[in-house]
């Protein structure tokens, strides 16, 4: 059984949870840009999917839609995810298989397809180390005028 990446986890099932969005209402939107002040938590949750968005799109459109079926599955995939985990996603979209043959065939696919797909996305998502605070000091404090020629 396929690992889940946990930002690919994180990124489809908990981040609007993350930043604020609730799927019973939205009575308690605010009314104009003044009355909206997120928190910290929501500000990190929108700037982590936004790197995670950024390297999803860095991949080819078959890899995408390989990685949405494994982590967000349909209905009939939630129901072989016990089974099959990640993998049920990919399966479902081959589901009824017509016999023992065709359904081993479809696993040993999914499993090649997800592989190849976290790959790529292992590759395409590199979060971006924080500079050093003397560095950003260092750049701050730099005047304006040494760097006009």
């Amino acid at each position: 059984m396929m690992i889940p990446i946990e930002d690919l986890d994180w990124y489809y099932n908990q981040s609007d949870a993350d930043l604020g969005f609730s799927a019973q209402s939205f009575d308690g939107m605010p009314q104009s840009d003044r009355d909206f002040h997120p928190s910290q938590q929501a500000m990190d949750a929108a700037a982590r999917q936004k790197v995670v968005r950024h390297a999803l799109q860095e991949l080819a459109p078959n890899l995408q839609s390989a990685i949405e079926a494994a982590y967000s599955p349909g209905p009939l995939a939630t129901q072989l995810k016990l089974k099959y985990g990640l993998l049920a996603g990919i399966i479902a979209r081959r589901w009824p298989p017509k016999n023992a043959k065709e359904l081993s065939l479809t696993v040993a696919t999914a499993k090649k397809i997800l592989a190849t797909a976290h790959h790529a996305f292992t590759i395409a998502h590199k979060p971006k180390k924080s500079k050093s605070p003397w560095l950003s000091n260092l750049e701050k404090s730099a005047d304006p005028y040494f760097y006009r020629s």
